[in-house]
């Protein structure tokens, strides 16, 4: 592992700050949990030094429990129109393949397959989760991490 650009303090914590990562982002804790509905998934919280604020993505080991969400989404949108199923809801989909699916309140884009996933982003008023590698932003924004092709 390279050495830490600098080092700074958070509530007492010494926090390495490595080349790649934005200065104003630190992550402050990640803990694993195992869920008998969702399995084994991580908690990493971030603090967002020029906001105050600290946000939590959540990370899943597999893709079913994003999944999930996902299709009960779909389903309810498809029978119920109305109610605006995906108006603090999106989801992006990255596939091995280089295709992607999105669906937010906008409507859907690309092909929904549960086959070939690379990464999940889904995101809601309350947290972000992920399954697959992410990256944080200097905003606080956490994006799938972007593979080199």
């Amino acid at each position: 592992m390279a050495e830490p650009k600098k080092w700074i303090t958070i509530n007492g914590k010494h926090i390495p700050i490595y080349e790649d990562e934005p200065e104003n982002v630190i992550l402050t804790k990640s803990e694993k949990h195992k869920s008998s509905v969702d399995g084994e998934y991580r908690e990493d919280t971030w603090n967002i030094k020029d906001m105050d604020l600290d946000t939590t993505v959540i990370v899943y080991k597999r893709q079913k429990p994003i999944l999930d969400i996902l299709d009960d989404m779909l389903e309810n949108d498809k029978e119920h129109p109305e109610w605006d199923v995906f108006e603090n809801d999106s989801f992006f989909i990255q596939y091995k393949d280089g295709s992607t699916f999105s669906v937010d309140a906008s409507g859907s884009f690309g092909k929904y397959k549960k086959n070939g996933i690379e990464g999940i982003c889904y995101s809601n008023a309350g947290d972000t989760q992920f399954y697959g590698e992410y990256e944080m932003n200097e905003y606080g924004v956490a994006t799938l991490k972007e593979k080199k092709r």
